[in-house]
């Protein structure tokens, strides 16, 4: 098992790796520009963000959209 996949515990490693990362960018002030946003609005993003990177989960593809199961 890698480093990675333990830290996800196997769930949507790259996944989360990703959303990780890129929260960690925003984290740093030539990077963030959601400075004048309210924390409700801070929280929204954040949430939203989530929920569309962890949807690009193929293993998660039937439970996620209805879209992506054969017709």
């Amino acid at each position: 098992d890698s480093e990675l996949a333990n830290t996800w515990n196997d769930q949507a490693v790259i996944e989360n790796n990703s959303v990780r990362s890129g929260l960690r960018l925003l984290q740093q002030s030539e990077f963030n520009f959601l400075t004048s946003w309210s924390k409700k609005e801070r929280k929204r993003f954040r949430s939203t963000i989530i929920q569309i990177v962890l949807a690009t989960d193929m293993a998660r593809c039937n439970t996620s959209f209805h879209f992506c199961r054969d017709p």
